[in-house]
């Protein structure tokens, strides 16, 4: 007698005297005792939609005939609900782990924009000064992944994978949303710096990058672009580009009023506004990558999220090592603080109108200048030294920083995935 337990569509739970799990089709789980076998693709990395290749199925469907004789663990009292929520899970639904990084993000973002209303430590903002934004740009790639494959699964597509029109058009309409409400909100901010612009554009540049099926070419464009694109970027803006009013600013309605100022707003989305598409580009690839990973396109066998915590960490050891090598081994840092106490100002020079307006602290560092290691850039390195292409600063898009806030990126991802995988188990 059969039982009316399925997943999907796609499991069959029969009451016989030897339960077992019959595969129907396409599965995407398999029962062995009290351990949940998973592929990642479909309980790490599920989206709503079956995101296995034709592959993988046969590989899954091969396993679960191998150990259809065992027995279905019997429910343990109290466990019905866990388990409801964990069939559930696997069977779709939205991806827990990357919202609990998207919060982590936002936190972080409350936290370095607190520093305009109170006093945060420098090394507390160091931490996540930078971090947020980067972690973002990597989810909009992640998110681009998983959207178009939905997108693709709809419209009936034989193979998620391959990217549609549809699932370009996609793309295209919400990279032109996101692009609106940055013209509208960001002349109303008064703290905060929207970045909605960059991600607008990082939307409309993932529809390229998405026909490329290898994505063993998209690796190597990732790591190509985090060196090759800072060091365009530096040097279009030394030799190249003028001085640009918009500098450090985002676009908005207003920068259309004339060409003058239509210019120089492109300029500063592009190549050094606050969030430089130019240098934001590596986190995008970065997303793809990690999104295919995680749909299972690359990478399969073992622990995938292993594998990712292991090459995040990497990175991370990567760009910030050779950040403090260079700070520390190549008389860096103290050339900046000889530079910055050049720029101190005397008493005699300070207008005491406008003194009288400053907060203590403002005319202290005027009169006393010192070199923060720690203190943001506006979105770009400076130009006086070259190496500062390989010092870690936050929003300097240099070399090390982009490879660094990568690593971040992607040892959170795997990270928050362990914490609830963990969840789920217990």
């Amino acid at each position: 007698m059969r039982g009316g337990i399925r997943f999907n569509g796609r499991y069959e739970f029969t009451t016989a005297p030897r339960r077992q799990w019959r595969p129907r089709g396409r599965i995407t789980s398999t029962f062995l005792g009290d351990e949940t076998r998973d592929t990642d693709a479909d309980a790490d990395a599920r989206d709503g939609t079956d995101t296995r290749s034709d592959a993988d199925d046969r590989d899954t469907d091969d396993r679960a005939v191998r150990h259809s004789h065992r027995r279905a663990p019997a429910p343990a009292a109290g466990a019905g609900e866990s388990a409801s929520r964990r069939r559930k899970a696997v069977a779709g639904g939205r991806l827990d782990y990357l919202d609990a990084v998207r919060a982590v993000a936002i936190i972080g973002m409350l936290i370095t924009h607190l520093v305009q209303l109170s006093k945060v430590p420098d090394k507390v903002q160091f931490v996540f000064d930078g971090r947020a934004s980067i972690v973002f740009a990597v989810l909009a790639g992640v998110s681009a992944v998983l959207l178009t494959r939905s997108v693709a699964r709809r419209k009936g597509q034989a193979d998620p994978g391959e990217m549609t029109s549809a699932g370009a058009m996609t793309l295209l309409k919400r990279g032109l949303l996101l692009y609106v409400i940055c013209l509208i909100v960001a002349p109303l901010s008064v703290g905060p710096v929207v970045i909605l612009g960059t991600y607008a554009v990082l939307m409309v540049l993932a529809i390229p990058l998405l026909y490329i099926r290898d994505t063993r070419i998209l690796i190597a464009l990732s790591a190509v672009s985090a060196v090759a694109l800072p060091v365009l970027s530096y040097f279009l803006r030394s030799q190249v580009l003028p001085v640009n009013d918009a500098q450090g600013l985002v676009p908005g309605f207003t920068d259309f009023f004339s060409l003058g100022t239509m210019v120089a707003s492109a300029q500063g989305l592009f190549f050094d506004g606050f969030y430089p598409v130019l240098t934001f580009a590596p986190f995008l690839m970065a997303g793809l990558v990690i999104g295919r990973v995680l749909t299972g396109a690359l990478w399969r066998g073992g622990d995938v999220m292993k594998g990712l915590f292991a090459t995040g960490s990497g990175l991370i050891l990567l760009g910030y090592g050779t950040s403090i090598f260079v700070r520390t081994q190549t008389g860096y840092t103290q050339q900046r603080i000889d530079e910055v106490a050049q720029g101190a100002m005397s008493p005699e020079e300070l207008n005491p109108d406008m003194v009288a307006n400053m907060p203590p602290e403002m005319v202290e560092q005027m009169l006393h200048p010192t070199y923060n290691p720690f203190e943001s850039q506006m979105g770009v390195t400076g130009l006086s030294d070259p190496r500062a292409l390989l010092v870690a600063v936050p929003h300097s898009g240099s070399i090390t920083e982009i490879i660094g806030g990568i690593g971040v990126a992607t040892v959170l991802i795997a990270a928050m995935a362990f914490a609830f995988r963990f969840a789920r188990r217990c």
